[in-house]
């Protein structure tokens, strides 16, 4: 019984203890540093890789579909962002996620990024994967199609030496 009852206290101190210092605890301070805007709509995920960002695009709420591909962005100076590229711009369709790895593999050592095409009305669907090595001068490497609108969650990875 007194086991039982020094427990109960010894939790009650623990969690009164633990309610005090998350109420009295400062919330962490961010400040932005820098802010772009893309122009041109909706944007999607992004993702870093190295000193670059990747802003993906989405289709509107209004079913809009610019085509906006997969803006990169530079962030060698995060205080000044800077577009340097587009890729995955393909007629028809939005590209709300992309992916960026590094792969080495006996076919390919560098940077791919994977990019979903989701189709608008009656376009083309499925996904693009790019060389993204130099990032200011990606290359379309496949576009593969997906029945029947395309691709969202995507995701690149290694397996048994392959990307």
């Amino acid at each position: 019984m007194a086991v039982r009852v020094f427990l109960t206290v010894w939790l009650a101190a623990v969690v009164t203890a633990a309610a005090t210092q998350a109420s009295t605890a400062k919330a962490p301070r961010f400040h932005v540093i820098a802010h772009v805007g893309p122009g041109g709509g909706y944007s999607g995920d992004v993702v870093g890789e190295r000193h670059y960002a990747y802003l993906s695009s989405r289709a509107g709420a209004r079913g809009d579909c610019p085509a906006q591909g997969v803006r990169v962005f530079d962030l060698a100076k995060p205080s000044r962002p800077r577009k340097i590229a587009t890729f995955g711009r393909v007629p028809g369709t939005w590209s709300e996620k992309t992916i960026v790895r590094r792969v080495h593999t006996p076919g390919f050592d560098g940077v791919l990024a994977v990019t979903s095409l989701q189709a608008c009305s009656n376009g083309f669907g499925g996904f693009a994967l790019f060389d993204v090595t130099r990032p200011g001068h990606p290359r379309r490497l496949a576009l593969v199609r997906t029945e029947p609108r395309g691709s969202h969650e995507i995701w690149l990875a290694a397996a048994r030496g392959h990307a």
